[in-house]
């Protein structure tokens, strides 16, 4: 609905600069991140400003793409959960029905965005404190100028950069004839989906969805068969619990996804698990849950805001609650 894109896009404004630093402490070094998330993010506001270093990078991206995966996920779970119990000859409710609707929603929303979500955690992952000579003095970018600012600027990059493969490609003949043009234009395109990063995409949404949407609805479900009335304090608190296993799920495939995002051509070229393998051999398994506390903090106010404006939203319009 034009209403959920709204609200979750609006929200992300304001939650973006926790989307950046959780980010950009997950792609650290050992030695930056020991210090503590607290710190760390202090650090990036004495040298580059609160609003150069936490609050503008990615954020077009950042609305753009959660709140349309947030619209696209929230409009298709109760679609595919009715379906669900119908096919199984349940009362509707079924718990297994809303943990496969939940993930398949998610994945395919995220799926569907992957180019906007994707080229998001770049922007907000590839940055650093740039010194006197436009370089970058620290960050993933070490050395290096500053490369994409923008979403048309980073997507553009992408496109010319499958652009110029695949031309190298059609010299070889594979793309000739006459529609080689346009048949390598078309795979550009599809270049965009990256596919290892589209991989963790998918199954960072499939997990985030499975915590969101499940949790809420079998938390409002469990609440009023104990009595407890339908409203926004109910609305609240599944929200909560939502939110809590959203992030405990998902945050694994959060930090693959950010290192996935920093990681060379040459480690790309060992696809997803590959990276995976890597990141654990070097910083050991708890990588794999540093950003929880920015993680929860930034989804909690997102999904209590959210869906108690589109619970009320609901009443308002006479469909009734979510459910």
């Amino acid at each position: 609905s034009s209403r959920r894109l709204a609200s979750s896009g609006l929200s992300m404004a304001f939650l973006n600069p926790l989307d950046t630093l959780r980010l950009r402490w997950q792609v650290s070094s050992s030695s930056s991140a020991g210090a503590g998330l607290f710190p760390f993010g202090r650090r990036i506001v004495a040298l580059e400003g609160a609003f150069r270093g936490l609050v503008r990078p990615g954020l077009g991206a950042n609305v753009l793409s959660v709140g349309a995966c947030n619209a696209l996920k929230y409009a298709s779970y109760p679609v595919i959960r009715d379906a669900l119990t119908r096919h199984d000859g349940e009362a509707g409710d079924g718990v297994g029905a809303m943990v496969a609707a939940s993930m398949m929603s998610g994945a395919m929303g995220y799926a569907f965005f992957a180019p906007l979500y994707l080229t998001k955690t770049k922007l907000q992952t590839l940055l650093g404190t740039v010194g006197p000579d436009g370089r970058y003095l620290d960050g993933p970018r070490r050395g290096h100028l500053p490369a994409h600012r923008s979403l048309a600027q980073s997507l553009g990059a992408s496109f010319r950069e499958a652009s110029v493969a695949l031309r190298s490609a059609s010299h070889g003949g594979r793309y000739g004839g006459a529609h080689g043009g346009a048949i390598a234009t078309l795979r550009s395109l599809c270049a965009l989906w990256d596919c290892g990063g589209t991989t963790l995409l998918v199954l960072r949404g499939a997990a985030i969805s499975c915590g969101q949407l499940t949790f809420y609805d079998l938390t409002k479900r469990e609440s009023k068969r104990h009595g407890v009335e339908e409203g926004p304090l109910l609305h609240m608190g599944a929200s909560v619990v939502a939110a809590f296993w959203a992030t405990t799920l998902s945050l694994p495939f959060d930090v693959l996804l950010a290192k996935w995002s920093i990681a060379s051509k040459k480690e790309k070229e060992q696809g997803a698990w590959g990276v995976a393998r890597r990141t654990l051999a070097r910083e050991g398994p708890r990588i794999l849950v540093r950003g929880w506390v920015p993680m929860f903090s930034r989804l909690t106010p997102l999904y209590i805001a959210g869906s108690t404006m589109f619970e009320q939203i609901r009443i308002a319009c006479g469909v009734g609650y979510y459910a």
